[in-house]
């Protein structure tokens, strides 16, 4: 399944979840993973254009949250991009336009007739994984400089900076690396979890303590009474106590501190 390559039109760029980066990197990966020819697997047949896999096994495999994957199902499904169907094995995925996307007019070795030799490549030929290779060494390699400028217009938070920064730089050590092209799609995608600067330090920060690849929304809980959504110096703030915050936290910061403080019902008025 790891072998060969699948065809991507430049036509998708006019696609309507093209812009949706989640949906995007879902369809792309259900187009690599689902089957080129018909096979069975643990009894079942799965047809060509189908796979058999889970929410849980799709956001470990494309680095997207649960509720991520949850979404985009759902909205290739409206749009009958894909169907769904359970059994006994999971979910059985079905891309409808698969042999739109994947025609079988040219050959694969293994599909050659019995009766016809098989053609080896000259020494001036190239195979497809050799030209894979190659394409896939000409992908650029960013510098962190060329995100700086993107980071900046961003936002004039320092905390904030450093921390996208970090996590820019995080990504490219794991050859997991952010495309400036798309940059401000992530940032978009940043800003969406929340306006809230200090808020969006936290996401990012929790995201690098952890090693994920992506951002995800900071979520509540009911333990305690206490929601997991504020910074580790709130509690400092909201007694008065400022000895032992960092000192790049400015004074606009703390009144945002208060302010958040307040919305969340955790300050006494």
């Amino acid at each position: 399944m790891n072998e060969g390559y699948v065809k991507l039109f430049r036509q998708m760029t006019a696609w309507e979840w093209y812009l949706d980066i989640p949906v995007k990197t879902l369809f792309i990966h259900l187009l690599l993973k689902a089957n080129h020819s018909d096979r069975k697997y643990k009894g079942e047949l799965i047809k060509r254009g189908q796979l058999v896999s889970s929410r849980e096994k799709l956001a470990f495999e494309t680095g997207l949250s649960d509720e991520q994957v949850k979404r985009s199902l759902k909205e290739l499904e409206r749009t009958n991009d894909i169907t769904k169907q359970s059994s006994r094995k999971g979910t059985l995925i079905t891309i409808n336009n698969y042999n739109l996307y994947q025609d079988n007019n040219q050959q694969t070795p293994n599909e050659t007739p019995s009766n016809e030799p098989i053609k080896q490549p000259q020494n001036n030929q190239q195979t497809p994984s050799n030209k894979n290779e190659k394409n896939i060494k000409k992908l650029k390699k960013y510098k962190l400089d060329d995100f700086i400028p993107l980071i900046h217009s961003f936002t004039s938070n320092e905390i904030l900076r450093e921390k996208i920064t970090k996590f820019v730089e995080f990504r490219k050590s794991i050859n997991k690396q952010l495309h400036v092209e798309t940059f401000n799609e992530w940032l978009d995608e940043l800003k969406g979890l929340s306006s809230d600067e200090l808020i969006q330090i936290k996401i990012v920060s929790k995201s690098l303590a952890n090693g994920w690849q992506g951002i995800f929304a900071i979520t509540s809980t009911k333990q305690g009474g206490k929601k997991d959504v504020l910074p580790s110096y709130y509690a400092d703030a909201k007694n008065g106590k400022t000895d032992n915050l960092d000192e790049k936290v400015t004074i606009e910061e703390l009144n945002a501190l208060q302010e958040n403080l307040k919305s969340l019902g955790d300050m006494e008025e």
